[in-house]
């Protein structure tokens, strides 16, 4: 799941009522204290986490949360994205990948093709009557994995979602050598992996929200990675999200994304990218455009 993967969400909260100015100050200190609370948290509990790859912002996410946000532009049923990653390995390797995304209504396709990886993905979610979704998907990137994935996140009162995720990982441990030697088609060395994860989204203002995931690491037992991130918005078609990755072997990652109007951008370094030991940086740009 790069730079793009699948999960959901769905909530249309109703508007807020106006305050007047001595009540929308109290409100805004609370607001602030609330969250400084939060984050306190986030930082106590995450200090030094670790974890698979950490991503950044998953575009069939983001379709669910401009529900919740009301952000979707009335008479539109989706969107198309488009986008270029560099990717700089801590190996001196580089790669130019690209990837297409499009939502129609409540379903998701994605296509990656580059010098890293071919893949597709097909995916969508269901919401109940409290507007809460059920979501799955299928991934399949060449030489790398299968991945079978279930998310729900559920909404709770005063702009709080809690998610939880359950990810079935074929890792496809490709060698060549060894697969002519054998003069077999079965994938030596392939191996069945079980990820799981939880965290919660907490809806402020009018498009702000802050995201806290905790994700298991399943090469190795009791390792952890702890994603927050902070989307800042300027109006509904302006922002910007900064994010930090925390793990329990004390190594740290980070990301930094924004959108203004049609155009896309981010960079990240990530620790341990992938089921791997290499170090990753990605620098992003692309454009997303609603139908």
């Amino acid at each position: 799941m790069d730079s793009a993967r699948a999960g959901l969400s769905p909530a249309a909260r109703p508007p807020r009522p106006r305050c007047r100015d001595g009540e929308a100050r109290l409100l805004a200190a609370r607001r602030a204290a609330s969250a400084a609370l939060v984050m306190a948290l986030c930082f106590s509990l995450a200090a030094g986490a670790d974890g698979p790859q950490a991503a950044a912002q998953q575009p069939a996410r983001e379709q669910r949360r401009e529900e919740i946000r009301k952000e979707q532009k009335p008479g539109t049923v989706g969107k198309v994205i488009i986008q270029w990653d560099h990717l700089v390995d801590s190996n001196d390797k580089t790669w130019e990948d690209f990837w297409a995304f499009v939502a129609y209504k409540q379903a998701h396709f994605q296509l990656w093709s580059g010098e890293f990886t071919d893949g597709a993905e097909i995916g969508g979610y269901l919401k109940d009557h409290r507007r809460s979704a059920y979501a799955g998907l299928y991934r399949f990137r060449d030489d790398f994995d299968h991945v079978l994935q279930f998310d729900t996140e559920q909404v709770l009162k005063k702009g709080w979602v809690l998610a939880a995720m359950l990810r079935g990982i074929r890792i496809i441990d490709f060698d060549a050598k060894e697969q002519a030697a054998a003069l077999s088609g079965e994938d030596i060395g392939a191996r069945n992996e079980l990820q799981f994860g939880t965290g919660f989204d907490w809806y402020h203002l009018d498009f702000n929200f802050m995201s806290l995931r905790a994700i298991s690491d399943p090469r190795e037992g009791g390792r952890w990675s702890f994603i927050l991130s902070e989307r800042l918005h300027h109006g509904a078609d302006i922002y910007v999200q900064p994010g930090l990755i925390m793990r329990t072997d004390n190594s740290t990652g980070w990301f930094l994304q924004g959108k203004v109007k049609y155009f896309r951008w981010g960079v990240g370094k990530y620790d341990r990218f992938d089921f791997t030991d290499v170090d990753r940086t990605i620098y992003s740009a692309g454009v997303e455009i609603p139908f």
